[in-house]
């Protein structure tokens, strides 16, 4: 019995490890990492872009309190404007927080798509403007 239970696992473990990766899923794999390095990016964009207001109205004496006074970024008041008006159109973007995420990020893909425009899932100048923005 237990010789019978190893040759199954073996060929089990055999006929999985000899599937083949299809080129889709490896490209999905790659997309998906590198939206994830773009999301990243941006996120490190923002806090630099707050950490620098906050040191330059330091220097200026304009403030005395922390970066927590910082909230709502040019940048992330657009995010904003788009998920509340994706959200409008039908295309749910999850939680209207001025993050561009990957729900925010499908939400677009599938807008675009709905508008026959081309479907980066990034909000470009073509897109805010079908938008309303």
């Amino acid at each position: 019995m237990k010789r019978w239970l190893a040759v199954m696992f073996a060929a089990a473990l055999g006929a999985a490890l000899a599937a083949p990766a299809t080129a889709e899923t490896v490209k999905e794999k790659v997309k998906t990492g590198v939206q994830k390095t773009k999301d990243a990016v941006d996120r490190v964009e923002d806090k630099i872009e707050d950490k620098a207001k906050d040191v330059k109205d330091r220097m200026l004496g304009r403030k005395t309190e922390g970066p927590e006074d910082h909230r709502g970024t040019a940048k992330n008041q657009k995010v904003m404007t788009a998920q509340q008006a994706l959200k409008d159109k039908g295309h749910d973007p999850g939680t209207i927080d001025g993050h561009m995420g990957p729900r925010t990020r499908a939400a677009l893909a599938d807008y675009q798509k709905a508008e026959g425009l081309k479907q980066t899932g990034r909000l470009d100048d073509e897109t805010r403007a079908k938008l309303g923005m």
